[in-house]
């Protein structure tokens, strides 16, 4: 699938881009072996893209609905780490833990 976006400015984006977790690589590398569609899922900018929106919206609460894989979820998960949230991923939550390997209780744990 072609980018409407040049490749120069997708590759300077992703340069200066925080690096992802290391559980968010693993489901990306897992998403593009496993899945059919595997470009559904957003990349390592668009969900540092998301964090940005998050930390400078000031929301205390985010409600994703729909998922692929969860990547989107985990991201904005990631940047709740001492906020009273909890991540609920219900459709694929089965797919989500053998995708990465993780128990439910790990995906509880992220906050």
């Amino acid at each position: 699938m072609e980018s409407f976006i040049p490749k120069q400015i997708e590759t300077y984006a992703e340069n200066c881009t925080t690096v992802e977790s290391p559980l968010l690589k693993a489901l990306a590398r897992e998403t593009y072996k496993k899945m059919d569609y595997p470009q559904m899922l957003i990349g390592r900018t668009e969900g540092q893209f998301l964090k940005l929106l998050i930390r400078i919206s000031g929301a205390r609460k985010v409600l994703e609905i729909g998922t692929f894989t969860g990547y989107s979820a985990l991201v904005m998960a990631e940047d709740f780490p001492t906020m009273d949230n909890s991540l609920h991923v219900r459709s694929r939550k089965r797919a989500l833990r053998s995708l990465c390997g993780i128990s439910g209780k790990a995906l509880t744990a992220i906050k």
